[in-house]
């Protein structure tokens, strides 16, 4: 097992300001340092959506797709944004139009191949998951691992 997050993490490679941030590059260079993967689970997108970035649906699915084409044989699973507070709570990039943007994302879901949409759970400040959430969300992943062993 490789875990290999980084909060405030995208899917693509677009962030100048903070490129330790970028998915493509950082899962290119986890890669290249294991051995071999059986599995890979990728849990990106979410931070896609902040308004900041005025990324697209198609934008955030050609990125997720290009861990794809890198993993090569691997198969790949894809935890999908979750729901999310459009509120304050959540901060201000994560809006109404954030929240559409999801949606449209969540109809493009099958392009992905192999997914796990999460139920709508518990989150501490309206954004990550309480260690409730993270609770539910390992026995989520844990019965889907199952499938592939």
């Amino acid at each position: 097992v490789t875990a290999d997050g980084v909060r405030g993490r995208v899917a693509g490679d677009f962030r100048t300001d903070k490129p330790h941030k970028n998915g493509l590059s950082t899962f290119t260079a986890a890669l290249q340092k294991a051995d071999n993967f059986d599995l890979i689970i990728i849990a990106l997108g979410t931070n896609d959506l902040q308004q900041r970035f005025a990324r697209t649906p198609e934008d955030i699915v050609r990125d997720l797709l290009e861990y794809r084409n890198l993993a090569g044989k691997t198969p790949i699973i894809y935890i999908l944004p979750p729901c999310f507070d459009t509120s304050d709570n959540s901060g201000y990039e994560f809006t109404d139009a954030s929240e559409q943007l999801r949606q449209e994302l969540l109809q493009r879901k099958n392009e992905l191949g192999n997914y796990i949409e999460l139920p709508k759970l518990p989150l501490s400040d309206g954004l990550h998951f309480s260690p409730l959430g993270h609770y539910r969300v390992f026995k989520i992943v844990r019965e889907v691992l199952k499938s592939y062993i």
